[in-house]
């Protein structure tokens, strides 16, 4: 099992006591809120040696475990520690046990740690796991991992779905999947990686689409993290309306060349969203490579985007695509199949693809002018290497021809090989 899975901490927070107020006065003040005690941090560093009360204690170890503090010292911490745990402070033997964890003496941890599991608190259970965990002693490690998860800690729970998703000896999909969404819907920021993928296109048990959708929806509109790729994939094989996709599609706050694309083409032909020509162009204005909106570009007038890219299509095949499809959607109007299918027609070339794929879903859900082995024809041809035959357009047609067998027979296989161009790499086997 490889060690660089399982959660680790970055550094030991400092003790944190519900019932110690720090004030800052001339010197600083410590507060038991619960019997209204008080000491001064001066008189306790100077009756250091001397302190046995349980609540002096505490207080001190509070000023020496605090980094935000002049008095902070791990070492002194520590020490009050020890004497704390001596009298019975189950909280103090949690600290101290970290304390030895950091310190990679595991073994030295663990009585400390098993003393403090009656207050089930997190960290307990967490570095129980861990310490077992570098002491190869796999099984305490997902025992205790596992009971920190059924109690609703994160880390815990993400830990235990990497011991039953990637142990051979462990692995068990059904806990990974349950261990999984627990440790995602407790807020661990590592399961995010996995939890579109394992619930939605490679579901460890059932799909679970609400779960990954809003895994996608985090995702998205995460800076670090792309999911455009999920996005497309999630488009092509669900359900997921134009409105939805739209939605999703807003959420990246720095869009990719590809990704702002399909944002300039739902303002432009009112997808998921209400046409807006002005949002379009600007959109389009970014895509640094794409001849074929520098052309429309040219030639629209905002104020009559369809009557002016109608007549530049008279002498412009670029323009003869993004009319085509306005006449196909009926954008900017009513919906006119034979004007566009005129247009479309007239703009296919090895340069202009989009319309032949545009007139293939003409062909493929239009009922007047249906002709799906036309359509297929027009899908698959090869017009030579270019990016577009990824175009999610084309991908979803594709897919739903052979999931569901439009005019040829059910091949699920093939259908999938589709989808799976929406995504730039494949999840292998072992993450």
């Amino acid at each position: 099992m490889s060690k660089k899975k399982i959660r680790k901490p970055k550094k030991r927070d400092s003790v944190q006591r519900k019932n110690q107020v720090i004030t800052a006065t001339d010197d600083i003040i410590l507060t038991n809120s619960t019997n209204g005690k008080q000491r001064s941090a001066a008189w306790l560093i100077a009756h250091e040696d001397e302190l046995t009360s349980q609540d002096d204690l505490q207080m001190l170890a509070s000023l020496y475990d605090n980094p935000n503090l002049p008095y902070f010292n791990r070492m002194k911490a520590d020490r009050i520690f020890i004497k704390l745990d001596k009298l019975g402070d189950l909280e103090a033997s949690k600290y101290h046990g970290i304390e030895l964890y950091m310190q990679d003496c595991y073994q030295e941890a663990i009585p400390f740690l098993l003393k403090a599991l009656p207050r089930k608190d997190f960290e307990t259970y967490y570095y129980l796991g861990l310490s077992y965990y570098w002491l190869e002693d796999y099984q305490q490690s997902l025992r205790y991992f596992k009971e920190g998860a059924d109690l609703g800690d994160a880390a815990c729970a993400y830990n235990t779905f990497i011991y039953y998703y990637q142990n051979r000896k462990y692995k068990d999909n059904a806990l990974a999947h349950k261990y999984l969404n627990l440790a995602y819907e407790k807020g661990s920021p590592e399961s995010l990686e996995y939890v579109w993928q394992l619930n939605f296109y490679r579901p460890l048990t059932k799909r679970n689409e609400a779960v990954a959708l809003k895994a996608l929806k985090q995702g998205l509109a995460d800076e670090e993290y792309d999911a455009f790729p999920e996005l497309k994939y999630t488009y092509i094989v669900s359900d997921l309306s134009d409105r939805q996709f739209f939605e999703l599609l807003s959420l990246i706050e720095e869009p990719d060349q590809e990704a702002m694309e399909y944002l300039a083409d739902c303002y432009m032909f009112g997808i998921g969203t209400a046409p807006d020509v002005h949002k379009a162009i600007m959109c389009y204005r970014q895509l640094i490579d794409d001849q074929m909106s520098k052309l429309m570009i040219k030639y629209i007038d905002e104020e009559h985007p369809y009557e002016s890219l109608i007549e530049a299509a008279k002498s412009n095949k670029a323009c003869c695509y993004y009319a085509g499809r306005m006449a196909l959607k009926g954008t900017y109007g009513k919906a006119d199949p034979k004007l566009a299918e005129r247009l479309l027609k007239k703009g296919i070339s090895k340069r202009y693809f989009k319309s032949q794929y545009t007139l293939a879903h003409l062909y493929l859900y239009n009922e007047e002018y249906e002709n799906i082995p036309e359509a297929i024809r027009l899908l698959e041809e090869d017009i030579g290497y270019n990016l577009q035959c990824y175009n999610i357009d084309r991908l979803k047609d594709l897919y739903t021809i052979y999931k569901f067998g439009l005019g040829v027979e059910v091949n699920e296989k093939k259908a999938k090989e589709y989808a799976d161009l929406a995504m730039p790499y494949l999840y292998g086997q072992d993450l």
